[in-house]
């Protein structure tokens, strides 16, 4: 890939192209530590949390709008003054990038920030969210739209070893809108995420259907974790070994589960509701 870095590229053979489609692969994510990201809501995130661009990708005949023609050149000139790649491409070229119809002519690829356990450290009486074996992106994107309207930071992904949900899959930057930039988001072992609770002291709510309601449910003070587990196969033993509390969401007869957004904005807004606060 030894390209100028610039030019209009009219190939899909052109070794960019071969690279930016091999990154909706992920492995090849993870290895190259790369991501795709469409979209101008999105690219705007991108923008405004300072995550590294390498290349961008723009459809001139796509760009017909005053935002997005703005946009582009605000990317030309992050490339210009911070390193990085700027290429216009043909139709057919942008056809085979694009996954998505009507995204405006732009497509970034960018180097996401990778946080860890390691150097996290909760805010004062902060409602951390962690999601057992989530595994579909538009849950998680979903997720992080209520969190950060509830005002809830971070979200941990906590994962049995079965691959779990690439955080930088370009699906969860669409279903959250760029939003997975503005929160801070780890994936790590269920092991390593009980020992940290446990070792930032948090105060564990495990959300389970076996647990008593969530509106009788007291006695959780300081910085409290959230716990949800999937749709499908809910929260495993280990979480009511260790919670402080299991809570469930009242529903009528016959009904068993919520959307797992739905359920995070119930517990959040309940949260909130008792500090007798507004989301930060």
């Amino acid at each position: 890939m030894s390209d100028t870095g610039h030019g209009h590229i009219s190939s899909t053979r052109n070794p960019r192209i071969r690279h930016a489609l091999r990154l909706r692969q992920s492995a090849y994510r993870r290895a190259h530590r790369q991501t795709l990201a469409e979209g101008y809501r999105e690219i705007e995130a991108v923008l405004r949390n300072g995550v590294p661009i390498q290349t961008v990708f723009v459809c001139e005949e796509l760009l017909l709008s005053p935002e997005g023609t703005e946009l582009a050149a605000r990317l030309q000139s992050r490339t210009q003054t911070g390193g990085g790649r700027f290429h216009t491409v043909s139709r057919h070229v942008y056809g085979r990038l694009a996954m998505r119809a009507s995204v405006g002519g732009l497509l970034v690829e960018i180097k996401p920030p990778v946080h860890s356990l390691r150097g996290l450290v909760p805010h004062p009486n902060e409602r951390l969210v962690v999601l057992e074996d989530v595994d579909k992106p538009g849950n998680i994107g979903a997720v992080l739209r209520t969190m950060r309207a509830a005002g809830s930071g971070t979200l941990i992904l906590a994962t049995h070893g079965r691959g779990g949900t690439d955080l930088m899959n370009p699906n969860v930057i669409r279903a959250s809108v760029g939003l997975c930039f503005d929160l801070r988001c780890v994936e790590a072992p269920v092991e390593e995420v009980v020992g940290w609770l446990n070792r930032q002291q948090c105060t564990v709510l495990a959300v389970s259907p076996e647990g008593r309601s969530l509106y009788s449910t007291d006695g959780l003070p300081g910085t409290v974790a959230c716990v949800f587990g999937s749709e499908a196969t809910g929260l495993s033993p280990i979480w009511r070994d260790v919670a402080h509390a299991v809570a469930a969401i009242p529903m009528t007869p016959g009904m068993d589960s919520l959307n797992l957004s739905v359920s995070v904005a119930v517990v959040l807004y309940e949260l909130l509701r008792r500090g007798l606060s507004e989301p930060n």
